[in-house]
């Protein structure tokens, strides 16, 4: 009778860890944020009979840099503790002597090996497991159980399993997290400016696109969308060939990185600031009046010439600017933006040109093209 009672009780133990391993493979195929996955797996272990007693856990990913125990999540564990064990040493209590030699680490009470300690903890004992994935030490297990509790090969075995299983989620999210920064890598790339960081020609398409799309829902229901327009403007570095001439590509690259450091300073975080190539900048600037964006194009203007370039000293930069209108696609635009600058460096350079007081000043002619009114509703 005794025999089959203790048969049934090792099947329903075994049956009660596959659950709990089956568990944790299953949050690997959920998409949490690491905290929260932290606290499902230490659920699911603590789940276990064997672990339950004092249902308290720690789990630590190791930082290669500093060659550390990062603590990432726990469960139950007095806040004074956690301050203590926010990052511990490869080598150091019983979690960092597991994480340096790849080995489980048992202890049945609290002995001189906890070197940290914390008054609010009553006496207990540890699993500390390594998990580990080829060698390579990923993390380690911290299993809190009752001071006196008694180690067995079932028991050992289990958290072997365990360890292997959480191997698999952390290279698992360790993967995912690499792919994504490539992605985002990428995605910058495509879309920026490789020497500036400045949003590109690709991304301007795109800019425009949204704000083309605004304008024609503004321009229907006007008395909705309080709006006080938007500005296109091409910014021109003066004499830059002159520079790079003088003082070498080198240089002239550093100039660049400069302007757009200031473009970025200048500039509201709601305008977009481009580089189309060379020399010539862009910027969006959105939800502006022409005398506010006046203001703003001149405000840029003085700061580059005040600003002293190693080297090279004093540089100028002349703009030219258009009003954005309802209907008129980015060609139309960049072209009277286009006029409104050949205007300023064909007249003294280092000034701020807007292409629809030139027109009413009849320096220049209106561009006149079919009309471009595209109805999208």
């Amino acid at each position: 009778m005794g025999s089959l009672a203790e048969a049934e009780k090792r099947a329903e133990r075994a049956l009660t860890n596959r659950i709990a391993v089956s568990a944790l493979l299953e949050t690997s195929l959920e998409l949490l944020p690491l905290d929260r996955h932290v606290e499902v797996i230490l659920e699911i272990i603590l789940t276990v009979p064997w672990f339950a007693g004092l249902r308290q856990g720690a789990l630590f990913v190791l930082d290669e840099l500093t060659q550390t125990l990062r603590l990432v999540g726990h469960k139950d564990l007095p806040v004074a503790l956690v301050g203590l064990c926010t990052e511990v040493p490869l080598g150091h209590c019983l979690c960092g002597q597991a994480g340096a030699s790849h080995a489980l680490v048992f202890a049945d009470h609290v002995t001189t090996e906890h070197a940290t300690r914390c008054d609010d903890m009553p006496p207990h004992g540890h699993y500390c497991v390594p998990i580990v994935n080829k060698s390579r030490l990923l993390g380690v297990l911290c299993l809190y159980l009752p001071s006196g509790h008694q180690r067995t090969d079932d028991e050992e075995a289990l958290l072997a399993t365990i360890a292997n299983t959480l191997a698999l989620i952390l290279e698992h999210r360790r993967t995912e997290s690499e792919l994504r920064k490539a992605e985002e890598r990428l995605r910058f790339m495509a879309y920026h400016d490789p020497l500036t960081g400045l949003r590109n020609r690709q991304f301007f398409d795109i800019a425009f696109g949204k704000l083309f799309t605004s304008l024609q829902k503004i321009g229907r229901r006007q008395h909705e969308h309080p709006f006080q327009g938007a500005f296109l403007a091409l910014l021109d570095i003066d004499h830059f060939k002159k520079v790079n001439d003088t003082y070498g590509h080198l240089m002239g690259d550093e100039v660049l990185v400069l302007f757009a450091r200031i473009m970025t300073e200048c500039f509201r975080d709601k305008d977009t600031t481009f580089r189309f190539g060379g020399e010539e900048f862009v910027v969006l600037l959105h939800d502006i009046s022409p005398a506010m964006a006046e203001v703003a194009l001149n405000r840029f203007r003085i700061a580059v010439a005040s600003y002293t370039f190693s080297q090279v000293g004093q540089v100028t930069v002349s703009i030219g600017a258009v009003q954005v209108e309802a209907g008129e696609l980015a060609g139309t635009l960049i072209e009277k933006a286009d006029q409104a600058l050949y205007y300023s460096k064909s007249n003294g350079r280092n000034q701020v040109s807007l292409h629809h007081l030139l027109v009413a000043a009849g320096h220049l002619q209106v561009v006149n093209h079919e009309p471009e009114e595209v109805d999208l509703w």
